[in-house]
């Protein structure tokens, strides 16, 4: 586990639970049991964007023939959640359903 500075107890007798076990990790889990996954370990920040001046104004994909993004009144679904990555990269979430 990664250090981040917050106290979680002593986790000792799970350890060794877990060891006794034989379990595996979550990583496998993914690999194995759910690879369709769409991991975000790359992902710097995700939500929605607000106005400034205007708290219940998001940035939304809008009319998705047109491509051009719009102000809308926040409603904190798709399409109004962006994903922006280590690299720089910001993508709008994909819905896996088709827009009705």
């Amino acid at each position: 586990l990664q250090d981040t500075g917050i106290d979680i107890g002593d986790i000792s007798q799970r350890v060794v639970l877990r060891k006794a076990l034989k379990c595996k990790s979550f990583e496998w889990y993914l690999d194995n049991v759910f690879p369709a996954f769409e991991r975000h370990g790359n992902i710097a920040r995700f939500g929605v964007f607000t106005n400034s001046r205007r708290k219940d104004l998001c940035l939304d994909r809008g009319n998705p023939e047109k491509k051009q993004p719009i102000m809308f009144t926040c409603y904190g679904y798709q399409p109004q959640i962006y994903r922006n990555f280590k690299d720089g990269a910001l993508v709008l979430e994909v819905s896996s359903t088709p827009d009705l």
